[in-house]
């Protein structure tokens, strides 16, 4: 079981499925791994995590990725 703790939450919806695309193509690497998939509500272009993506501490990053987190940037 894991806990997630935030600063606020603004808002939740339920998104209906046929709602949610694929992310484009044109995200890949460290950032397309953490992404579902985007949903259109409206006017309103929604990300959708990855929490299982997000919460695997076993992924391994790009060395310089990683190397800037170890160093603070």
């Amino acid at each position: 079981i894991v806990g997630l703790i935030v600063d606020t939450a603004r808002e939740f919806l339920k998104i209906p499925v046929e709602s949610i695309e694929p992310p484009p193509e044109a995200l890949t690497g460290l950032s397309g791994h953490y992404l579902e998939g985007i949903a259109t509500i409206g006017e309103r272009m929604i990300m959708i995590l990855n929490l299982d993506a997000v919460l695997d501490l076993e992924y391994e990053v790009e060395p310089q990725i990683s190397q800037m987190m170890t160093d603070g940037r």
